[in-house]
């Protein structure tokens, strides 16, 4: 799928908004996957963070998920 020139620059446009409109990094992430799941049109999509003290990924934001699994 080949997307024009003035298409990503409204993604990018889009993802910079997002970061400078949100109050703290768990909104961040809840909008970025909302935006990338969107534009890819994909149903579900999930951002996972390292936790180096459980070494372990934990769930940071999702897209079509159940909402109670974010930080699980």
């Amino acid at each position: 799928m080949k997307k024009n020139s003035y298409g990503l620059l409204c993604d990018v446009g889009e993802l910079i908004g997002a970061l400078s409109g949100s109050d703290n990094i768990d909104s961040f992430l809840a909008e970025i996957v909302s935006v990338v799941a969107t534009h890819l049109r994909a149903p579900v999509a999930s951002i996972y963070m390292f936790e180096e003290d459980s070494q372990s990924l934990v769930l940071k934001a999702n897209f079509g998920l159940n909402p109670e699994l974010i930080g699980k």
